[in-house]
């Protein structure tokens, strides 16, 4: 046999060669056995050093406020000139750069409708019917709840977009709340039939196959959410009364196994989770409280008492929690609650950009 290489040449390429194979090795290993909840990777973000919120009676403004020095004040007027006579309700894009806003009619009968802007106030869309019921993880688009005051029984989704286009999703007439995961786009939502609110939870994955979650057997199952890893779904639950008796936030695996009621619930906003995902916050009996998924315990991070604890949105590093009582903005560092805002105009809504 020939040699090539000497014996002081050898060695060294040896070594390189033993590390650089090791290596690969330990890469594929990794990749190949990773859990699925870590497939989605979550970056810190950072804080604009704002407060937004809905003022007035009525809310039928948007304000701000400054809350750390640096933050930058110089903002367009989130279309506050238009929509007289409309409540806003305000809802915080994945990324951070975009409010979906929707607006209620308060001052006469109406459709409800939603329009999208930036964080600095510039409305990138016009007005479309249709209520907010969650983001695309990517923040490209909003989706909408569709019930016209003429067709009340027709329940549609619909997806408006940053650059302004509005369209169907294509989900089944009856569909209350949907939202896509960040693992695979597949689209989790719930159904009504028979003319009722009585609901079924489905998964529709990317090839347009429907697949049966849950049941509701008499109750409304909505405010569906993925968690932003895409391991687990949050939802409420109501009797079809809605009065308030049995009404509860649950969470489940994307299978459906796993179900467990988290709480008792107040109605109508849905659970928000922190954006690392291993927290969730709502609101029940005039506080707000977190639940923290993986050691599956819940806690009072507000201990008000005053009835009227609502709207809970996390901070950027998921540290504080937003909130509104009494008409004015507090947040809650998990230990206290803390008031940010004191004047005459109330405010809802909160959301930390």
């Amino acid at each position: 046999m020939k040699t090539f290489l000497s014996p002081r040449n050898y060695k060294p390429i040896f070594l390189g060669a033993t590390v650089l194979i090791f290596g690969l090795v330990i890469f594929i290993f990794s990749h190949t056995h990773a859990d699925s909840s870590s497939a989605v990777t979550i970056a810190p973000a950072q804080s604009s050093g704002l407060l937004l919120y809905s003022s007035g009676n009525g809310y039928g403004t948007i304000g701000a406020t400054k809350i750390t020095a640096s933050a930058q004040f110089a903002m367009s007027d989130f279309g506050n000139g238009d929509f007289a006579g409309y409540r806003r309700e305000l809802f915080l894009s994945p990324d951070r750069t975009t409010v979906a806003v929707t607006l209620d009619p308060i001052e006469f009968e109406g459709d409800t409708m939603t329009y999208l802007a930036d964080t600095r106030g510039t409305q990138l869309t016009s007005a479309q019917i249709g209520r907010f019921v969650s983001w695309a993880p990517d923040s490209s688009r909003a989706l909408l709840y569709v019930s016209t005051m003429e067709a009340p029984w027709d329940r549609y989704i619909y997806a408006l977009d940053t650059l302004g286009k509005y369209y169907d999703m294509g989900l089944p007439n009856g569909t209350i709340n949907a939202d896509i995961s960040p693992l695979d786009g597949s689209t989790v939502y719930s159904l009504t039939s028979g003319g009722t609110d009585d609901s079924t939870i489905y998964l529709r994955d990317p090839q347009g196959k429907d697949t049966l979650l849950l049941k509701g057997d008499g109750n409304i199952l909505a405010w569906i959410r993925w968690s932003p890893k895409g391991d687990k779904i949050a939802f409420m639950k109501s009797n079809l009364a809605l009065d308030g008796s049995e009404q509860s936030v649950w969470v489940m695996n994307p299978d459906a196994t796993g179900a467990e009621k988290v709480s008792d619930v107040d109605w109508n906003y849905p659970p928000a989770f922190s954006p690392d995902g291993m927290k969730m916050a709502f609101s029940r009996a005039g506080d707000i409280w977190e639940y923290d998924i993986a050691g599956k315990s819940i806690r009072n991070i507000t201990n008000l008492n005053r009835r009227d604890a609502l709207h809970p949105s996390y901070s950027a590093d998921g540290k504080t929690i937003a909130f509104s009582s009494g008409g004015q903005v507090w947040n809650s560092d998990g230990e206290r609650a803390t008031q940010l805002t004191n004047d005459s105009q109330p405010k809802d809504y909160p959301i930390l950009p």
